[in-house]
Order: structure tokens, then C-alpha cells, then sequence
């Protein structure tokens, strides 16, 4: 079994010695599951970053995916939120267990990326009526975190640097702040969001066209959405030479088809980057410094200052 470097330096740098000694174990852990499920797994996809994600083949015959992790607390909301989803917008759950990590989700075949598309209008317009399909209202008492919970991660990026930013530009961090407390103060709507919806995380499907893959399970505002893919796919976004054209476009499609407030969704994108840039600092991931270019271009565009 292979395991290349960044899914290896990803899981330490998350998880720690807890990381390491499940990446040890995985060999075993694979065997012990293909048993117990009365499974085969076959070689795991390329290109593997958070989890461990494999083909396989049910005892039935039919084809599926397992994904393996380190048991954590996003499992569990992954899985609540497949449940809520049904297989409308997404990728079907067919079995799973929190406790020892692992879920069984329909294949989608032929399985692929929405990356692989080159016309980023079409591409707008695939995320948004997938986005616009999962989208459902969803009961008071759930057991899914909020945006606001998440947005918690402004609080501790400033504990770690003693009230400072560190590497953060002060300016950017005070306007994610600043952006943030103005979108909830008038935040209406509330849905469950699948929280990372984006080029790699929509795959094409026999049964819909396209489905997406790996929810989050967040509950906020329908516009908080759109930031995941806004800043897809990374890295290459940021080598586009017209970059700051091709966002404002997106927002305007997204505009178009939904309804949503151009300025809301600029605000909330900003907001998105810098959330994630900080999330790659805990984490120990590669990527603050492009988000940050990112985030810069974003907030031209919230600013006006950039004459499309």
C-alpha cells in the first residue's frame, strides 16, 4: 500500500502522534474492515490529501468508495449530513461508523472532476444548481455545528499571537472580523450547507450528472456557500493572469441564478479565505501565502477598486 507524502505530512500536522499511529495501523485497519464488511478494496485514488479514500466492491458486487479517517468530530456531522441529503445533490451513504472512522458512499461513476472542465461559466453554473439542490431548511434542534462556531477560529488565531496576527496582515484580519459580525447581524435564512463545496469535491455522475462528495455539515446562511469554491481550484486559480475578472464573473453568474446580494457574496468569500488561512495555520498545511494573494484580490473587488 502507497501513501504519498502530503496525505502522510497532512494527517500528522492535524492529528499529531494520534496521526501517526493511525497511519501505522491503516494496513491493518484495511484488512480488519474488508473482513468485517465482507468488502474488497481495492487501491486507494490518487492524489489522497485528509483521508484515506478507496474503491471497493460490495458483497453484492455492486462498486462503492470507502473512506477511512482518523476518528474525529467531522466524521460524525459528515455523516449526519449525507443522512439529511438523501442522496439529493449528492452521493448516496450506504453504510458507516464514526467510532471507527470509516464510511461507504455510492460511487459515482464515471467520477469526474469538476476541475476537468475548463469553461469556468459552466462550471459556475454546475456548482450553483448543485448548491441550490442541497440547500433545505433544516430544524432548530440538529446536531450541526454553526458558521458562527466556525468563525471562532478569528478568536484563536488571535490567542496564538497574543492579541496579534502573526503572519496575517492586521488589515485583513480586522476586515474578516469586521465582515463577519455585519453578515450575521443580518443573516436571515438558515440551512444545512454541505461547507466545502467546490471543483474537487463535485464529481460527474451517471445517476445526476453531477453529485457532490464530502459534506462538512454546517448550518448558516445559503451565501456563506459560495466561498469554498471561489477560491477553487487552488493553486492554479491564482496563476490566471485575469484572475480578478473571472471572481467577478463568478459572482455575477451566482447573482444571476440565486438572487443573493453581489456585495453579500464578495463579503462572505473574504471571509472564507482568511478563515482558511488560518485553518492551514493550525493544521500545519501549505497555502497561507496564496490565500492571502487571494483574499487580497477579493477584497479589491469588495473595495471597487479594481476597473473590471
Amino acid at each position: 500500500m502507497k501513501i504519498n507524502k502530503t496525505f502522510q505530512r497532512n494527517i500528522i500536522g492535524l492529528y499529531g502522534d494520534r496521526g501517526k499511529l493511525w497511519l501505522n495501523q491503516l494496513p491493518k485497519l484495511l484488512k480488519e474492515f474488508e473482513q468485517m464488511l465482507d468488502i474488497h478494496i481495492h487501491p486507494s485514488f490518487d492524489n489522497l490529501s485528509f483521508n484515506y479514500v478507496a474503491p471497493c466492491t460490495l458483497a453484492d458486487g455492486s462498486h462503492a468508495v470507502l473512506k477511512c479517517v482518523v476518528p474525529n468530530k467531522e466524521l460524525i456531522t459528515e455523516i449526519a449530513a449525507l443522512k439529511h441529503f438523501n442522496g439529493n445533490g449528492s452521493a448516496k451513504l450506504i453504510r458507516s461508523d464514526s467510532e471507527f472512522g470509516w464510511v461507504i458512499i455510492e460511487r459515482l461513476e464515471p467520477g469526474v472532476l469538476l476541475s476537468s472542465i475548463k469553461d469556468d461559466e459552466i462550471t459556475t453554473r454546475i456548482f450553483v444548481n448543485i448548491m441550490q439542490q442541497l440547500h433545505k431548511p433544516i430544524k432548530m434542534d440538529n446536531e450541526f455545528p454553526t458558521i458562527e462556531t466556525w468563525l471562532k477560529g478569528f478568536e484563536r488565531l488571535h490567542q496564538e499571537f497574543n492579541g496579534g496576527t502573526g503572519p496575517f496582515p492586521s488589515e485583513f484580519v480586522d476586515c474578516a472580523e469586521k465582515l463577519s459580525k455585519e453578515l450575521l447581524l443580518s443573516s436571515r435564512k438558515r440551512v444545512l450547507l454541505h461547507g466545502d463545496l467546490h471543483h474537487y469535491n463535485i464529481l460527474s455522475s451517471k445517476r445526476d450528472n453531477w453529485l457532490a462528495i464530502d459534506p462538512k455539515g454546517v448550518v448558516g446562511e445559503p451565501e456563506y456557500e459560495v466561498g469554498a469554491f471561489m477560491k477553487n481550484p487552488m493553486p492554479e486559480l491564482m496563476f490566471l493572469s485575469h484572475v480578478e475578472k473571472l471572481l467577478a464573473r463568478r459572482i455575477d453568474i451566482i447573482a444571476e441564478m440565486t438572487g443573493f446580494d453581489r456585495q453579500r457574496l464578495l463579503a462572505w468569500s473574504f471571509v472564507k479565505a482568511m478563515l482558511t488561512a488560518w485553518w492551514c495555520y493550525e493544521g500545519k498545511i501549505d497555502g497561507i501565502k496564496i490565500l492571502l494573494s487571494y483574499a487580497e484580490v477579493l477584497k479589491s473587488l469588495i473595495e471597487g477598486k479594481n476597473k473590471l
